[in-house]
């Protein structure tokens, strides 16, 4: 008699970074988010090295509780997942169905042998080619790192997510360039995070901007830290303030040297490493506008975040976020230091002609949503799930 069909979510990276006390990230939240919405349906598959387990569904859900409470200690973490490895998991099935969000792993070639040989059916969600279009934003070897993910997708996927169309034809001529094979490939859009419905009081009476992510080279912060420099010599106590939401990351020396030594930035550029989601959008809510000049993105969840919370986005032009939210946002070029300049002041101004027009624009914003997401996974997730059998992956 064949065993019946388990819904398996790679929880790996979530349980190793709270191990590790790490900021989630943007690939860390959708990972969170699956696991909320598939909860009753799924069960965690947890690796170490070649060692693969996957929880009972008892301490499936015990995790969720546990990895999505900010106050749980990584020892209490730690603890649980060795009893629940030890004594409340078991092996993989070849009739399991694995869904991995996060490509960490994938870079191992053993990964897509172990997958082989269990036959068990996989779902990726790929974020971006960012580590192999842009190698100067990434450390040194994550470009080859990536190659063989994507190669590991290409060979053992059932079905590979996207978050945009702009990703899947990047990701199909990448398949194309290297004659692997064509999995099935669907675009499903990321959401904003839930946001609350009411918010507190400003938490800086003075006029603000907000960047939201991660401080690294690719996000351009040093071309507004500049501007900012700029705008209080001109302005002195008058100039707007700029907040600064993410973590500190790798190769940032320049605008960390900014942000630590001058002086002139000291009090209207403020850092925030660590914010809870209503703070962040507190901060975003009554902003005069989410400064976005990256020079490249795989997503932009802030962009949709700051529209939903009917904030206004001056943003890089970059044809990922016009795929996402149209004609809304005010375009720039990210190296445009003068258009970026005249732009921060006139939306300095609340009644600003520009910002009116933005706020106008919203309107007709369609903001992709988490229901529509899940609706395109549930669809390829009956299907695989209904399949008599798994066949083997081929090499």
């Amino acid at each position: 008699m064949s065993q019946p069909k388990r819904l398996l979510l790679d929880v790996t990276r979530l349980a190793v970074r709270r191990l590790q006390r790490r900021q989630p990230t943007g690939i860390d939240r959708v990972g969170v988010a699956y696991f909320s919405h598939l909860e009753n349906r799924t069960q965690a598959l947890l690796r170490l090295g070649p060692f693969w387990r996957v929880l009972s569904t008892k301490a499936t859900l015990r995790f969720l509780s546990i990895v999505t409470n900010q106050a749980t200690r990584p020892l209490a973490l730690m603890l649980f997942l060795l009893r629940a490895w030890l004594i409340h998991s078991s092996g993989l099935r070849t009739t399991d169905v694995m869904i991995h969000t996060a490509h960490s792993g994938l870079e191992n070639p053993q990964f897509l042998e172990r997958l082989k040989k269990s036959r068990v059916q996989a779902v990726y969600f790929l974020h971006d080619l960012i580590p192999i279009s842009h190698p100067e934003y990434n450390r040194p070897g994550e470009a080859s790192r990536h190659h063989q993910r994507l190669k590991t997708m290409s060979y053992s996927a059932s079905v590979v997510l996207v978050n945009s169309h702009q990703t899947k034809q990047a990701f199909e001529s990448y398949l194309q360039q290297y004659q692997w094979p064509m999995s099935l490939i669907e675009v499903a859009p990321l959401a904003a995070a839930k946001l609350p419905k009411t918010f507190d009081s400003r938490l800086l009476e003075a006029p603000y901007f907000v960047v939201l992510g991660t401080i690294e080279a690719r996000k351009n912060h040093l071309l507004i830290l500049q501007l900012w420099r700029d705008l209080v010599r001109r302005l002195g106590a008058s100039a707007p303030h700029l907040v600064l939401i993410g973590r500190r990351g790798w190769e940032s020396e320049q605008v960390l040297d900014l942000l630590d030594r001058c002086e002139s930035l000291r009090h209207h550029v403020h850092e925030i490493s660590h914010c809870p989601d209503d703070q962040m959008a507190n901060w975003v809510k009554h902003a005069q506008a989410l400064l976005f000049p990256s020079f490249v993105e795989g997503f932009g969840i802030p962009l949709v975040e700051a529209l939903v919370l009917g904030t206004p986005v001056i943003a890089s032009d970059l044809p990922v976020f016009k795929e996402i939210a149209g004609d809304v946002p005010t375009y720039l070029h990210p190296l445009d230091g003068l258009g970026w300049m005249k732009a921060i002041e006139e939306f300095t101004v609340s009644d600003g002609a520009e910002r009116q027009r933005q706020l106008k624009r919203m309107d007709h914003f369609n903001a992709p949503t988490w229901e529509k997401h899940f609706e395109i996974l549930d669809e390829i997730l009956n299907s695989l799930m209904n399949k008599k059998s798994n066949l083997l992956i081929p090499l």
